[in-house]
């Protein structure tokens, strides 16, 4: 990157890949959202955004990420290839 280049998003690198149907609820909010609201706070602390990447079955975990920090989801599969449609995401 070039000193003039201006970075205006970050993509949080999950040390996994999330799979809601393995990590759980449970496990998801109690690791995850604070991992994904700790990174935020950094970030927004530099004026950027931050994202992940949820290309799996998510409604599961939905309610959850609908209540992080996060400003964007950078992948999200939408129905019939998972188990919600854009619309669904969006009412979450």
């Amino acid at each position: 990157m070039t000193p003039r280049q201006r970075v205006e998003a970050v993509l949080n690198g999950d040390k996994v890949h999330v799979v809601p149907s393995v990590i759980g609820v449970e496990t998801f909010e109690k690791y995850q959202v604070q991992h994904y609201n700790e990174a935020a706070e950094i970030m927004r602390k530099h004026g950027k955004l931050i994202g992940t990447h949820l290309d799996d079955n998510n409604k599961l975990i939905a309610k959850a990420v609908a209540g992080t920090d996060l400003d964007y989801i950078e992948a999200f599969t939408p129905a019939p290839d998972t188990d919600m449609s854009l619309a669904d995401a969006r009412n979450v």
